[in-house]
C-alpha cells in the first residue's frame, strides 16, 4: 500500500502539471499575438517613414548616418523588424494547432521568446484550480480519507478479528 501511494504521490502531479501544457501554450500563443500586434505598429512607423522618403525600410535605415547613437538606432530598427519576421512565422505555425503533444511537441521551438515566456508563466492560470489553497484542500481530503479507512479498518478487525474472511471459505476462528 505504500509503495501505491508513493506511486500516486509521483503521477498525480505529473498528470496535472503535464495537463496544464494546453493551457500554458494557448496563453502564450495569445501573449505572442499582442507582442506582434506591437512590434507590428512600430515597425510601421519606421515604414512609413521610409516610404515619404520613397525608400524600403533596409533602403532608408542604410542611408542614417552619423555618430555611434546613430548606428545604435540602426540596429534597433533591425533588429525589430527582424523580431516580427520571426514571431509572426512562430505566431502562424502557433495558430493552427489542436494543442494534442502530436502536434505540439514538434512545435515546440516556436515558444523561443523569452520575454513571452517569461510574461505568460507570470500571469498563468491554471485551467484546474490548482493553486497552493487546493493542494492544501487536496492534501487535508488525502488524511481524511486516510483516517477514514484506517477507522474502518480498526473497526473491522474489533468486529470480525485480524484476519480478513475469505469468500466461500470457513469464518475466522473455525475450520
Amino acid at each position: 500500500m505504500f509503495r501505491d501511494l508513493i506511486l500516486i504521490c509521483i503521477v498525480l502531479p505529473c498528470a496535472v502539471a503535464f495537463s496544464q501544457v494546453p493551457t500554458y501554450a494557448q496563453q502564450y500563443t495569445q501573449r505572442l499575438g499582442g507582442a506582434v500586434s506591437e512590434l507590428e505598429r512600430s515597425v510601421a512607423e519606421y515604414q512609413a517613414l521610409a516610404a515619404r522618403q520613397n525608400m524600403t525600410l533596409t533602403e532608408f535605415v542604410d542611408s542614417l548616418q552619423g555618430n555611434a547613437q546613430v548606428e545604435d538606432t540602426k540596429a534597433v530598427i533591425l533588429g525589430q523588424a527582424e523580431r516580427l519576421r520571426r514571431m509572426r512565422a512562430d505566431l502562424a505555425s502557433l495558430s493552427d494547432l489542436d494543442w494534442r503533444p502530436q502536434s505540439l511537441i514538434p512545435r515546440l521551438n516556436r515558444f523561443g521568446h523569452r520575454d513571452v515566456q517569461t510574461g505568460t508563466w507570470e500571469a498563468f492560470q491554471p485551467a484546474l484550480p490548482v493553486t497552493l489553497a487546493g493542494a492544501m484542500w487536496l492534501g487535508l481530503g488525502v488524511l481524511f480519507g486516510l483516517l477514514i479507512a484506517g477507522v474502518l479498518r480498526a473497526l473491522s478487525r474489533l468486529l470480525f478479528g485480524p484476519r480478513r474472511a475469505r469468500l466461500g471459505g470457513p469464518p475466522p476462528g473455525r475450520g
